[in-house]
Parts: C-alpha cells; sequence; structure tokens
C-alpha cells in the first residue's frame, strides 16, 4: 500500500521540490515522509543535507535526542570540506552527550578532531571537555547523578591540568557524598588534603656554593 508521502520521490528531486512538499504536511506526516525520503532513494547532497537537518530539527521538537543526533549522521556523509565536518561532528557529540550516549558522542568528537586544522585542536579540546563539564551539571541539577557522576570521572581520567583536577575531585566527592558512597567520598577527600598538603609543603632551600656566585657573575 502506498503512503501519502511515499508520493513523489524521485532521484531528482529538488531542496524546493521538498520544501515545498513538506509545507502541505503536518508535523507528523513531516517526519513520515522525510524518514521515506532518506531510505528508499538516492538524493543529490544538498537535498540529503537539508532533509536530514530539517527532520533532525524534528526529532529535537519531540525531545528524541538520539534519532536527531542519527539524522545528523546522514548529514554529515554528505559535507565534503574539513571545516564543515569539524562543525557537524562537534553538534552530533553534543546531541549525543545530551543523549547520555557517551560512547557515540566520544567517536564524534574524535571526528571533529580529525577534521579540524592542527591550530585548531587545543581550543577545540577544550570546547569538547566544556561541553561534557555543561551537561555533567545539568545532569546533577536535574537529579540524574550518577551519569553526571560517570562524566566528571571522564574527564578527572583525561586531564593533567591540576587546577582541573581539583574541580573535578571536589564535584566527584559532593556526589559521592549525596549518593550514600561515604567510603568513596572519604577516599577523595583524603586524596585532597594530600594534594593540599604537598603544595603547602616548603620547597628545599638549594645551597648556593661560591663557585655557583662566581658563575653568575661571568
Amino acid at each position: 500500500m502506498v503512503k501519502r508521502t511515499d508520493v513523489g520521490f524521485n532521484e531528482n528531486i529538488t531542496e524546493t521540490d521538498m520544501r515545498s512538499k513538506l509545507s502541505t504536511l503536518s508535523f507528523e506526516l513531516k517526519i513520515e515522509y522525510l524518514e521515506n525520503m532518506l531510505k528508499r532513494i538516492m538524493l543529490p547532497n544538498d537535498v540529503k543535507y537539508s532533509a536530514s537537518k530539517i527532520l533532525a530539527d524534528l526529532y529535537l521538537q519531540k525531545n528524541w535526542i538520539s534519532s536527531a543526533a542519527k539524522a545528523m549522521e546522514r548529514a554529515a556523509e554528505t559535507v565534503t570540506t574539513y571545516e564543515a565536518k569539524k562543525e557537524v561532528y562537534m553538534n552530533i557529540g553534543m546531541l549525543y552527550v545530551q543523549a547520555m550516549e557517551f560512547i557515540q558522542a566520544g567517536d564524534a568528537f574524535k571526528r571533529a578532531m580529525d577534521a579540524a586544522a592542527p591550530g585548531e585542536r587545543v581550543a577545540l579540546q577544550k570546547k569538547i571537555r566544556q561541553a561534557w563539564m555543561n551537561e555533567a551539571e545539568r545532569m546533577e541539577k536535574g537529579s540524574r547523578r550518577p551519569k553526571a557522576l560517570e562524566i566528571y570521572d571522564r574527564l578527572l581520567r583525561s586531564t593533567n591540568d591540576y587546577y582541573e583536577q581539583e574541580v573535578l575531585m571536589k564535584k566527584i566527592m559532593f556526589l559521592y557524598e549525596k549518593l550514600g558512597r561515604i567510603k568513596d567520598s572519604i577516599g577523595i577527600r583524603e586524596a585532597l588534603k594530600k594534594r593540599q598538603e604537598e603544595k603547602n609543603k616548603p620547597k628545599p632551600v638549594k645551597e648556593v656554593s661560591v663557585n655557583d656566585i662566581l658563575s653568575d657573575l661571568d
């Protein structure tokens, strides 16, 4: 049986044709039309990109975040420049983070990094880490503390920055307390205390010999 939304599919469809058809459909039929079109025919890249992007936006209106990310992955297949690939995979990664599909998010962020120019990668890495942090804080406020804890732990294990480690350890300690993991919380508290003691420990004074003084004067 042919559905109403199947009518008019052909490989020569233009973006104008597609948008004209969509303007006549209800919200649910727009989703059905785009899903069927993307599955059943080979489309020009510009049409496939637009159809996938519109479908992703419709999914987001229904809060189908994982489906939106998958639709954007289809859009990513059509982009040809490194800049466009970087941007679209950053968006995909952020959607997968929101959907709590962390493996897929990591894969998308890696593709964004691969597409970035060498000079952009440090800044992009910071942007990715901030995206993870923002989502963890949102989950924490929304009472999804175990998932927030999972992200904070992932971030902690992947940084060598002393200040960032301390911030993350405090967040993890707080969540351990809220989740009733008292032993783990105490362990983090002791580790933070040890770090502070090491930080406050006076540095040994280097003994200066006469030869060192004379060498500095040369």
